[in-house]
């Protein structure tokens, strides 16, 4: 007797690591479906859907990926405002931590 599995699809899974991520396409399996996942490199774009989502859920990971768009468009001090309030609001965050240290050590 087979085994079916299912999923939620209308739910947020993790796919890959930021850093995996590039240009080139990255093949991965989440939920029994495959897909191929991409950087479109459009910065602006990407800082309109983080703003947003930090405005619903101020989360230092998010935090994170906002400084980095920020940083990536030459609005550095931004960048480095964002970090540190949400390196005041969550001590401890790794993730938020790292991106701080890789980006203004």
């Amino acid at each position: 007797m087979t085994e079916t599995k299912t999923f939620p699809l209308n739910a947020w899974y993790a796919a890959a690591w930021a850093h995996e991520v590039k240009r080139d396409l990255t093949a991965r399996t989440v939920c029994g479906k495959d897909m191929v996942l991409y950087r479109k490199g459009d910065n602006e774009g990407a800082l309109t859907h983080l703003q947003r989502a930090f405005s619903i859920r101020p989360d230092p990971e998010i935090a994170a990926h906002l400084g980095e768009v920020l940083w990536a468009l030459g609005r550095r001090d931004e960048a480095k405002r964002t970090w540190q309030e949400a390196a005041k609001a969550h001590p401890g965050n790794e993730v938020l931590a790292e991106v701080i240290k890789r980006f203004a050590p």
